[in-house]
């Protein structure tokens, strides 16, 4: 599990609920969202942790699911 994180965007209180989350579930991976806002837009996926890449954009990107 991924949480897309922005300190400008998320909330305190759901970067700690994510944080909880991930670490009963899984191991917690936590992405610069502004950081990859920059490079890939705000139509990015996050695959394999910090593996970010592009939506519906052909090869070498993530399908959206709607």
């Amino acid at each position: 599990m991924t949480i897309r994180y922005d300190k400008t965007k998320t909330s305190r209180e759901f970067a700690e609920l994510a944080a909880k989350a991930c670490l009963l579930v899984s191991k917690p991976s936590f992405a610069n969202d502004a950081y990859y806002i920059q490079d890939l837009g705000e139509e990015y996926g996050i695959a394999s942790c910090y593996n970010a890449l592009p939506e519906c954009g052909g090869a070498y990107t993530l399908t959206a699911c709607v």
